[in-house]
């Protein structure tokens, strides 16, 4: 019968939070940090979702064959570059003008205020289902046992 292994490495972001595993849309449980849990799935294809609070990570598809063992692994995903650029120049702009610290046109406060709001929406609608990726990794099955 096929496994699959799903590693969550030992992260100080979300220390204390519990990731809930899915697989082919059925919940299987629970991996805390640093733990490594596995599973038997059907041949063929399947699917493997993990879910947090209120985001979680794209859907990912594998197909299992006969005795074959997958390993995958949990971790935050990084924003994108140019999302971590906005923010830090949004944090630089205002440590540079604090908002009504110096006499700054209101409109370039309220662009900065705007700005943080619309990136806090990202992180709550389009980039809800992309907080976490789970990645396929090369490994030693004899490890495992």
């Amino acid at each position: 019968m096929p496994h699959i292994i799903i590693r969550r490495k030992k992260e100080y972001i979300k220390y204390f939070s519990s990731f809930k595993v899915y697989l082919n849309d059925e919940y299987t449980g629970s991996i805390s940090n640093d733990e490594t849990i596995r599973r038997i799935v059907e041949q063929g294809r399947n699917t493997i979702r993990i879910r947090m609070e209120w985001c979680g990570s794209p859907e990912t598809e594998f197909i299992a064959e006969d005795d074959t063992i997958r390993t995958f692994e949990i971790q935050l995903r990084e924003l994108p570059w140019f999302l971590n650029l906005f923010m830090m120049l949004l944090i630089f702009a205002f440590v540079i003008y604090p908002p009504g610290f110096l006499d700054v046109s209101w409109y370039f406060q309220m662009a900065l205020v705007i700005s943080a709001i619309l990136l806090l929406i990202y992180q709550f609608t389009l980039g809800r289902d992309r907080f976490l990726e789970i990645i396929e990794v090369q490994s030693d099955p004899q490890i495992y046992g």
